[in-house]
């Protein structure tokens, strides 16, 4: 069949690898390169080609970059594609988990539990265990369960996964958890890529089937996946082998959740047949911020050689802020965007401020208020997570899922009903004796208690139960939201609770309703089951919404596919980015470079890099200057804009507690030793062997001056007469 999509918009690498249709294929996609358009473009050029969308399979790493590209693809094709199956790895194998439950042995109705359900069971089972040890907490065990999960190790190879004193009671604790988990019908998030992964390991003629279904294969974002991820793919395309995997090395950013970066650098050598096409033409940034970007990321020696171009060869320069604090660095900030939006005509939609840690947005919430410049936090509490959300939520779970303890134990807690842990236990006990639901158990409570209080009132909580679940199936979402509300009089307990913040939290409650009246299932399972399972895989960026006309307030890791006209990156110092830690390893400080090369290339038009001499944390003052980050950028093509002399520091940041010592001194020293002193303190210089610094502070006089100069992560003292520095 003749191709009738127009491949004519794409760049000669683009068009060989959409062309190519046999066998493993590599794309390496620089920031910026059309990666998107390339994925889409070969989507709809196999099914021009006779393939059968269901057919075809395709996994990003967002479920609103599976919204994108699902709409290119319809736009391409000119018709609607909902038999393709494109979605994240998470919400691929819930479709699968399923499908294939009943003859798996599974449950369909299981639940997915949240981080905050999860803790919940892991504090269960270390209560159990003789409960908390200073060393093992929740959070603690949770990421050790998580990267075993996402490292594929089965429980019976958990205790060789660990190591230290602790190692038999983590074992314990895990066994317990995925009991927990098992007893409550309920997969956490690493379960959703395991379980698939151990199920077609234990049924390999349900794999083949799997494999026949699907005769080709895309992976988005692949230098992020795990293991378990990696195993996955492989698996599903080991019967076609046709497995197109797009993704830059120099942008993986997540192995604090698994990630594993050599999944893409090994590409060549697990697939030995592999085509490998380079995407490096760059349609996004300005040929200055491309250059600046290059610099840094060069520093990185594990990596693919790769030097994005763009025929964009000018642009404005990339500006280096250096602030005295993190207050006057948000105030610099925002001045500029004020500045960037009447010389530009830019809206605060056009802006974005990324940073390291969540931390940082409020000195910049604060300033932006006060200049009435309205702003959107990514990353802050989101919707499903807040309290209200998930009392409802917790209602429909257990609707659901009978077994789901969790849910049950929230759900009969709010509105309060006077019935405490004592009762639950007891109800959870009588349940797994009797091999029933604990929902039916609830149903069932005058064999367990005998109290007519609590008797009554836990007879209410099931009738209220059974009221909606008879609605299950017989109307829409909405009117199932609406009647929960009103028989729970909800809305009564929030008054009472939350009278400072009812209209907001009711107002919540309303939008609930509303999402869940606009859900379209567009899966064989049940409305409510297909709208709880989606919005447990909801992320901070599915939420987002661009066209919101707010400045953007984010971390560099919610940053990844994103792209704005003007971009900020705060806090590029000594002490935060990179951070400390990523010092004891070459592969941690190497992937502290890649967040901030990809924070540098979402910018599309100008770049501004800021970083303060002394910042707030901890509630002390603590010294920062220039990131070794900011020295490894290019001389040519930045633009400098330094503390004001009159502002380099007050008496009321010289009077502040600091939590460690300074690591300048004397920096607004002036008098007649420093009378002739080569550079102003503040002056950015060139040594011949450390390179660029900038003058901290002076000590001695005469043939004696001595320079305090920070070169990047070094802090040198150097003799004037002797140092043989240069205006930089």
């Amino acid at each position: 069949m003749k191709s009738t999509i127009d491949l004519s918009v794409l760049n000669e690498p683009q068009r060989h690898a959409v062309e190519h249709l046999k066998g493993p294929t590599l794309v390496l996609a620089g920031a910026g390169s059309g990666k998107t358009r390339v994925l889409t473009h070969k989507i709809a050029y196999l099914v021009s080609r006779g393939i059968k969308p269901w057919r075809i399979l395709a996994v990003t790493f967002t479920n609103r970059a599976a919204r994108e590209m699902a709409g290119r693809v319809e736009k391409l094709l000119n018709i609607p594609v909902q038999s393709l199956w494109i979605g994240t790895f998470h919400s691929i194998c819930v479709r699968i988990l399923r499908r294939e439950a009943e003859r798996w042995g599974l449950s369909r109705n299981f639940t997915i539990y949240d981080r905050d359900d999860q803790l919940a069971i892991v504090k269960k089972a270390l209560k159990e265990m003789g409960g908390q040890q200073d060393n093992l907490t929740p959070g603690h065990l949770l990421h050790i369960i998580g990267k075993a999960k996402s490292d594929f190790v089965s429980p019976d190879e958990f205790d060789s996964f660990l190591s230290g004193p602790n190692k038999r009671l983590i074992t314990d604790i895990y066994l317990r958890y995925e009991k927990l988990l098992k007893a409550a019908v309920a997969f956490d998030f690493d379960d959703l890529l395991a379980r698939p992964v151990d199920m077609f390991t234990k049924h390999p003629d349900t794999l083949k089937e799997w494999q026949k279904r699907f005769s080709h294969i895309l992976v988005d974002e692949y230098q992020d996946t795990n293991h378990t991820q990696y195993l996955l793919m492989k698996m599903l395309s080991g019967g076609s082998g046709n497995v197109t995997v797009v993704g830059d090395d120099d942008q993986s950013i997540y192995s604090w959740r698994g990630a594993n970066v050599r999944n893409i650098l090994e590409f060549e050598t697990d697939f030995t047949k592999a085509a490998t096409f380079r995407l490096e033409q760059n349609y996004r940034s300005t040929g200055i911020i491309l250059k600046a970007a290059n610099a840094v990321v060069a520093h990185n020696e594990n990596r693919f050689v790769k030097k994005l171009w763009t025929e964009r060869s000018h642009g404005a320069p990339v500006k280096i802020l250096e602030c005295l604090d993190d207050r006057d660095e948000a105030a610099r900030v925002v001045d500029s965007v004020e500045q960037e939006m009447k010389e530009h005509v830019y809206s605060p939609k056009d802006f974005i401020v990324l940073y390291r840690t969540n931390a940082q947005s409020r000195s910049f919430e604060d300033v932006l208020r006060r200049r009435g410049i309205k702003y959107m936090i990514v990353g802050g509490v989101r919707f499903y997570q807040r309290k209200e959300i998930k009392d409802i939520l917790a209602y429909l779970k257990i609707i659901v899922n009978p077994d789901d303890t969790v849910s049950f134990t929230r759900a009969v807690s709010v509105p309060k009903r006077g019935i405490g842990a004592k009762t639950i236990e007891k109800l959870e006990k009588f349940a797994s004796e009797k091999g029933i639901s604990i929902v039916e158990a609830a149903a069932r409570v005058e064999e367990v208690i005998s109290s007519g209080a609590i008797l009554k009132k836990l007879k209410k909580f099931s009738e209220i139960l059974q009221s909606i679940s008879e609605m299950r199936g017989k109307t829409g979402l909405d009117e199932i939201g609406h009647a929960l509300v009103e028989k729970t009089r909800y809305k009564d307990y929030l008054i009472e609770e939350y009278p400072d913040t009812f209209e907001d939290r009711t107002n919540n409650v309303n939008e609930l309703i509303t999402a869940m009246g606009e859900f379209e299932n567009i899966t064989e399972e049940d409305d409510l089951s297909s709208f709880l399972g989606e919005i447990s895989l909801m992320t901070d960026v599915d939420m987002w919404d661009e066209d919101e006309g707010c400045v953007t307030l984010m971390t560099l890791h919610s940053a990844k596919g994103l792209e704005f006209p003007s971009v900020y990156i705060a806090g590029v110092e000594k002490g935060l980015f990179p951070l400390p830690k990523s010092f004891d390893s070459d592969a941690e400080l190497e992937e502290e470079r890649r967040l901030f090369y990809v924070g540098m290339t979402r910018a599309e038009e100008r770049l501004h890099i800021s970083y303060a001499e002394n910042r707030m944390r901890f509630g002390g003052f603590s010294s920062g200057g220039a990131s070794m980050f900011v020295n490894e950028l290019p001389d040519d093509g930045l633009e400098f804009e330094e503390i004001n002399t009159t502002y380099k520091l007050s008496n009321t940041l010289k009077n502040q507690p600091v939590r460690r010592p300074m690591e300048f001194e004397d920096y607004s020293q002036e008098g007649p030793d420093y009378g002739d002193a080569p550079f102003e303190i503040g002056a950015f210089v060139r040594h011949p062997v450390f390179g660029r610094g900038r003058v901290a502070g002076y000590s001695g006089s005469g043939d004696k001056l001595t320079l305090t100069i920070h070169f990047g992560t070094q802090t040198k003292k150097i003799r004037a007469k002797f140092g043989k520095l240069v205006p930089a």
